[in-house]
């Protein structure tokens, strides 16, 4: 499970790009290069660039659920930077890591659970969105469509769900539309 949310913070950080002064004289070294940075030069990371790196992530374009799973895929948890730096270390106030990183994490894997304990399948299509992530639910009692289109371009749609409406995207004065196939009605009243 932590591996499935591992997996997506790196091949969709949640703040691709960051900035900040370097502190002191220090020199960045990639595999084939070196970068002499002065003190107060402004720095810029595009985190795609690195968790994305093929040298480093094997099949890097593609979402590998099972990628962190075992010893090996544990030591690639030191390339997931989705918090302001490596998902091995604790934050601190000197390394400005995301203090809620290990919330994040439980937090999108009980979302994992439960999206697998709503629905009995879903599909991806993967595609580009130019307008960025967009999340869109709809949910009856008898048919459920969630559709999410995030900037990296995969779309998931849910299948058939149980439970009440969910709210979410494509309202009408602040309500929501629910469709079934070949059906629409407006919602009803406590319906959301």
């Amino acid at each position: 499970m932590k591996s499935v949310v591992y997996e997506s913070l790196r091949i969709e950080p949640p703040v691709p790009l960051q900035f900040g002064r370097a502190k002191r004289d220090m020199v960045i070294e990639s595999h084939d290069a070196a970068f002499e940075v002065r003190e107060g030069e402004m720095l810029f990371g595009f985190q795609p660039f690195a968790t994305k790196d093929p040298k480093i992530f094997e099949r890097s374009e593609e979402f590998v659920p099972g990628r962190f799973v075992g010893e090996e895929g544990e030591g690639l948890l030191r390339h997931v930077l989705w918090s302001n730096g490596p998902e091995t270390e604790s934050p601190t106030a000197g390394n400005k890591q995301c203090a809620g990183k290990d919330f994040v994490v439980l937090v999108s894997r009980l979302l994992v659970v439960e999206f697998f304990l709503r629905y009995d399948s879903f599909e991806i299509e993967v595609g580009k969105s130019p307008l960025g992530a967009n999340l869109l639910v709809v949910e009856d009692e008898e048919w459920c469509l969630m559709e999410a289109f995030p900037s990296n371009g995969y779309r998931v749609r849910g299948g058939r769900g149980m439970g009440k409406f969910a709210p979410g995207g494509g309202s009408r004065d602040g309500h929501m539309v629910l469709f079934r196939p070949n059906y629409r009605r407006e919602p009803t009243e406590g319906s959301h």
